[in-house]
């Protein structure tokens, strides 16, 4: 490989090797939340059946390496709020590859 002043180091090729690696980590922490949060609407959308309208997601704080979303259903934050209330919190798998664990708001 030639650089632009006809020569080639091994720093340069380092250099060039991990800015690219920096910038497809980037990319790939950028999409995860993205990613997450597409799995969570598809596990609301089947164990549910509610529409997005009905529903918002929020990253939550990520218990033992596990990612969290709160799941607010609207209707929930009516005054007074129904009886039973029905948002949840989710948390995935380290990958968002899918849910792991569900536990209700009381």
């Amino acid at each position: 490989m030639r650089t632009l002043f006809g020569t080639t180091t091994a720093a340069s090729l380092a250099l060039a090797l991990s800015f690219g690696s920096m910038s497809s980590q980037r990319n790939e922490s950028t999409s995860q939340p993205d990613t997450c949060r597409s799995i969570v609407k598809r596990y609301i959308e089947e164990t549910r059946g509610w529409t997005v309208s009905q529903y918002t997601v929020k990253e939550e704080a990520v218990e033992v390496g596990l990612p969290g979303y709160e799941v607010m259903f609207l209707d929930d934050l009516t005054v007074p709020p129904p009886e039973e209330l029905l948002s949840f919190h989710v948390e995935l798998d380290p990958a968002c590859m899918r849910v792991v664990r569900e536990l209700g708001y009381q």
